[in-house]
């Protein structure tokens, strides 16, 4: 509780979660979850942890027409201190915009989520990587067929779980649902 409620101990954590480009910590995980001041920090603590997916840019047609190839990307950024680890997929899906109801989906061809790396070489002082995490654009040509009605649809970003092929990995967004 101290560590998460003193800056100066909740600093110290950070760079070397930051440094040692940390998942996670055991020992952080017993703190009072009833204490809201304890609560901001670890929020601050987790922020950190492994990886943070941020989006910086999507683009796509705002008109998609049946069985013609169309193009997505996007631009991520790792803001936290560590990779992801493993080969998960990240797929494209196209959502009812009233149940959320998924339509139709497609998994992206060349995207490696194992290369949204964090950035190195943490600098305490400047509170910042000297080297910061690139960010990475991730496209791919997708098609959809006749079989989808006309319409308008809400576009969305999914990272798998290959075990059951649906979204394990959050973004970190305010749009997320």
């Amino acid at each position: 509780n101290e560590t998460l409620t003193d800056p100066l101990h909740r600093k110290w954590l950070i760079d070397w979660i930051r440094k040692l480009h940390c998942t996670a910590l055991g020992w952080v995980a017993s703190f009072d979850v009833y204490n809201s001041k304890v609560l901001a920090g670890a929020n601050d603590v987790q922020k950190v942890f492994g990886y943070r997916f941020i989006l910086r840019e999507v683009e796509y047609p705002k008109t998609v027409k049946s069985n013609q190839s169309f193009s997505v990307s996007f631009d991520v950024e790792n803001t936290g201190s560590a990779p992801f680890y493993y080969d998960w997929p990240v797929e494209l899906r196209l959502l009812d915009p009233d149940t959320h109801e998924v339509k139709w989906k497609q998994v992206f061809n060349e995207v490696d989520i194992k290369k949204w790396m964090p950035g190195e070489n943490w600098n305490d002082g400047l509170q910042m990587y000297q080297t910061p995490a690139e960010i990475i654009e991730n496209t791919d040509t997708f098609q959809i067929d006749s079989s989808l009605a006309k319409g308008k649809y809400i576009l969305a970003l999914s990272i798998l779980d290959p075990d059951g092929m649906i979204p394990a990995v959050k973004f970190a967004t305010t749009q997320y649902f």
